[in-house]
């Protein structure tokens, strides 16, 4: 009886999922009298409150799709030994037919049901059979898929924004199950003179402090985060109903905005787009793999808000057996302005520890913006720390100081082995052995061949590219740049079009390219106005160069060593600045920790030049002691054991 009661004020609840069409799901309808008879499990007993939920949590049933099956069971537990409840009625859904929001005024109808009271519906439910027609004819219209087109473009394709914690070698899929496990936090905090003084409501406070310690765990300023809201962008709107709605909520930080600043444009950003939003995240799924771009939106993470009154206190939420996102935090306030967080996360993909540190940040954040917020508001949200002091303690225990600072030239040092191991084989390529004398030589005439092509005030102000094949001629090179004070910004021999965005990009001002490339290998039609040296010409001309071995104008620690892009695998790509100083520092430290200084450093390179591990196996190979790097030409990258 209890259970019918249910299903007839929540019709959407007896959905259940058809085999696979040409265009997705089919979503059906199944009959009361058939769910009653399949989804209703046989009465148990136990003695406690804590064993009814331990007895609720291990009996989390697994939901087999597109078998005619309904999409919840309903468990009765009857508690024979507590003095605070003697039943437990538990209520297992499945996600596609029950979110957050939509969990609520659930609660609240059974609630009313188990007290014989009357529930009324603040939103008017369609009928069943009209809102699957509506729901339907929305998802297959031409107007929904240049909705879904734009949308995909805009956001993850063309300029993606990142998007969750990714700790781990799994990746997310929507059509992949994970384990789930979450954890929940207490607080305490009174923000209500706040949003009244900005005129915004609780749940964008708490989403603000959620932004920022996100943006600080992913160390982006370009965040995509899904939201569970009641209002669609196509029929029935406002309605609760099948295919409950996530909207991708995007947010770019802006670096001079101040606390009170970013509060209130997440606010206007927030309220200006909910209305007319958004694309549904289900659809926005379907679509890319539809169109083979599922790598736009490899992972996601989601935030929810509710206000929970005094009577509510009876709920118990179990956690899901499955993860329906990687990372969902849900942040519930109640009357008495008491926080519940709750975190939940698939532990295949997150780390524990992390959620730890996330969700103590989380609550420093809240918790520092609260009372301090008059002498916050004017502050940088750059300058806001988030971190916790447990997390910070422990990242400072990680720091070792070094006395004195290193501070070398990087080609000093290779210079100090030319004079004290001249002979030794440095580079091995092929059937190649090339000496560090050799090696030297070749950079000193590379070196003053630059010198009389690079205007003087062009050196330490502009990088120098190498473009070049992993062999002999790109660490001479790398060596000349350095003689002459320069810095360098390498570009794989198959990442060619990184040279053309680069050239395109108006914060980048270069000239000159180094290349070891035949005609037959270059991919790209080079900008002329770039001036393309081909190393080994400079050899082959048989003119006589030297250079000065002058001491550099500026010092190790102003004096850039070489520049690299990050990949923009998880938003625009960085320029990262590295200086002789800093791979000063670097060198001491693996000439310590690898006791370079114990053995005969022989190194294996393997690496593409256009990732900046290539420096370290520089610095161990040839920099922090006289060794030998023996390179792995590009055709055999792949097969090391040939």
């Amino acid at each position: 009886s209890f259970l019918k009661k249910v299903l007839v004020a929540f019709p959407m609840l007896t959905r259940g999922i058809g085999k696979k069409s040409s265009s997705g799901d089919v979503f059906f309808h199944i009959s009361i009298e058939k769910i009653i008879e399949e989804a209703i499990a046989p009465l148990i007993e136990v003695n406690s409150l804590e064993e009814a939920k331990e007895a609720a949590y291990r009996r989390r049933p697994y939901f087999k799709m597109h078998v005619n099956s309904p999409l919840l069971r309903l468990q009765v537990i009857r508690i024979t030994s507590d003095n605070l409840a003697n039943l437990m009625v538990v209520i297992y859904l499945h996600h596609i037919i029950v979110d957050e929001i939509s969990l609520r005024a659930l609660e609240k109808a059974i609630h009313c049901f188990l007290n014989d009271s009357e529930f009324i519906m603040e939103n008017e439910v369609n009928k069943y059979a009209g809102l699957m027609v509506e729901i339907n004819t929305s998802l297959d219209s031409v107007e929904k898929q240049k909705c879904l087109k734009n949308f995909v473009e805009k956001y993850l394709v063309s300029n993606s924004a990142n998007s969750c914690l990714g700790f781990s070698s799994e990746t997310w899929s929507p059509v992949k199950t994970f384990e789930a496990k979450r954890n929940e936090y207490k607080l305490e905090l009174d923000i209500h003179k706040i949003c009244e003084k900005l005129s915004i409501d609780s749940f964008h406070f708490y989403f603000c402090c959620y932004l920022l310690t996100l943006k600080r765990y992913l160390a982006e300023n370009d965040l995509l985060v899904c939201i569970p809201v009641t209002k669609r962008s196509h029929k029935p709107t406002g309605e609760l109903g099948s295919l409950f709605d996530f909207i991708l909520y995007r947010y770019e930080f802006k670096s001079d905005h101040n606390l009170k600043e970013f509060m209130l444009d997440v606010h206007f950003k927030w309220t200006n787009n909910h209305p007319k939003n958004f694309i549904p995240l289900s659809d926005v799924l379907s679509y890319l793999k539809h169109k083979k771009q599922m790598a736009g939106l490899k992972m996601h993470n989601a935030f929810s808000f509710d206000f929970k009154d005094k009577n509510d206190s009876h709920i118990i939420n179990i956690t899901s057996k499955h993860a329906k996102f990687p990372f969902f935090v849900n942040i519930c306030e109640n009357s008495n302005a008491k926080l519940e967080i709750k975190v939940e996360w698939a532990t295949d993909i997150i780390d524990e520890s992390i959620i730890e540190n996330f969700a103590s940040s989380f609550i420093n954040t809240c918790t520092k913006i609260t009372q301090n917020f008059e002498t916050l508001k004017e502050v940088s949200i750059s300058s806001i720390d988030v971190m916790n002091q447990e997390e910070k303690r422990q990242i400072l225990s990680f720091n070792r100081r070094i006395e004195p600072i290193p501070n070398y030239y990087m080609h000093r040092l290779f210079e100090k082995h030319c004079n004290e191991n001249g002979d030794k084989i440095a580079v091995i390529c092929e059937e190649r052995k090339i000496s560090y004398n050799k090696l030297n030589e070749m950079a000193i005439v590379i070196a003053a061949y630059l010198l009389k092509v690079i205007p003087e005030e062009d050196i330490s102000k502009k990088p120098i590219i190498v473009m070049m094949e992993r062999n002999e001629w790109i660490i001479a090179s790398i060596l000349a740049i350095w003689k002459i004070g320069g810095f360098f910004l390498p570009i794989s021999d198959d990442m060619q079009q990184k040279l053309l965005q680069i050239y395109a990009d108006p914060r980048m001002q270069i000239n000159i390219v180094l290349t070891n490339l035949n005609n037959n290998f270059l991919k790209i039609d080079i900008p002329e106005k770039l001036n393309v040296i081909d190393v080994r010409t400079i050899f082959s001309s048989g003119k006589k160069y030297h250079v000065k071995n002058n001491q550099p104008a500026t010092s190790p620690g102003e004096m850039l060593a070489y520049m690299f892009l990050t990949s923009g695998t998880t938003g625009e790509p960085k320029r990262c600045m590295i200086t002789h100083k800093a791979l000063s520092i670097l060198l001491e430290s693996v000439t310590r920790d690898f006791k370079l200084l114990e053995f005969e450093v022989n190194l294996l390179q393997w690496i593409q030049i256009s990732f900046d591990v290539f420096i370290l196996d520089l610095i161990i190979g040839i920099l922090a002691v006289p060794g030998t790097i023996t390179i792995i030409p590009g055709p055999y990258r792949q097969a090391v054991f040939h």
